[in-house]
């Protein structure tokens, strides 16, 4: 009977160990389906940000494609708005241009005229870069060339050619178009420029500056001779600052 009881107890004891084994089994099994439910819900989930970014990425792309076909297309506006060089090469023998735009369309430009049988030339840098630079640009051009139309129609003492004439009206019409008046807050859109009128018969050079110094570099002379520039842009100050016209000979 004791034998019997022995092998009773311990046949209940292993069966208390397999139930707990099954237990175990069970618990591990149903963490390992837990896991697997939660990695594959978290795997839909990345799939379908991934889908989403890539569609985003997808229309991000097509958007800076269009933004960049459109600033090019703005480019080829711009340069053609800019002195052509046929012109420049009948009124200038010898000169050269650096025009680096740095966002495809430029916040700086260049223009060359005739007028009164004298070589008007213009160097400026217009406030921002990209798009509103470029726009800055246009508007100087285009400023520039009414200006000297408006002089070769309109010629008398009161509008005579000399390069601070031709600034101070371009510093009034860029004031007036963008309806500056100096109110706190208020942008300070403008340019930054050099402005000259060569005379090529009697050698004399006219030179005005909005804060755009003129370098003169002489045969023969190894330093650098260097005009001072008014130190206005073009734009609405309240000192109201004339520009004044340098005379050079060479």
């Amino acid at each position: 009977i004791q034998l019997l009881n022995k092998d009773n107890e311990l046949q209940r004891s292993k069966v208390k160990q397999a139930r707990l084994i099954i237990i175990l089994i069970s618990i591990g099994g149903l963490l390992i389906v837990f896991f697997l439910i939660v990695v594959y819900k978290q795997f839909l989930a990345k799939q379908k940000a991934n889908l989403k970014l890539k569609a985003q990425n997808k229309l991000i792309k097509k958007q800076k494609e269009d933004i960049t076909d459109s600033i090019t297309y703005a480019s080829r506006i711009q340069s053609a708005l800019l002195t052509p060089k046929e012109i420049m090469d009948e009124l200038l023998k010898d000169y050269f241009i650096l025009f680096l735009p740095k966002d495809i369309v430029s916040g700086d430009f260049y223009w060359v005229n005739e007028f009164d049988k004298k070589v008007i030339t213009v160097t400026a840098d217009c406030t921002g870069h990209g798009v509103p630079g470029a726009f800055m640009s246009m508007l100087g051009v285009a400023f520039l060339n009414e200006i000297v139309n408006k002089l070769t129609n309109q010629l008398t003492d009161d509008t005579c050619l000399c390069a601070a004439n031709i600034l101070n009206m371009l510093r009034e019409k860029v004031v007036n178009s963008l309806h500056q008046t100096g109110k706190s807050g208020e942008a300070q859109d403008g340019m930054d420029i050099a402005l000259c009128v060569i005379d090529l018969k009697t050698n004399l050079v006219e030179y005005a500056g909005a804060k755009n110094p003129l370098w003169i570099v002489r045969k023969d002379v190894t330093e650098i001779e260097e005009i001072v520039a008014t130190s206005r842009p073009i734009g609405f100050y309240d000192d109201k600052v004339t520009y004044k016209t340098n005379r050079i000979s060479f």
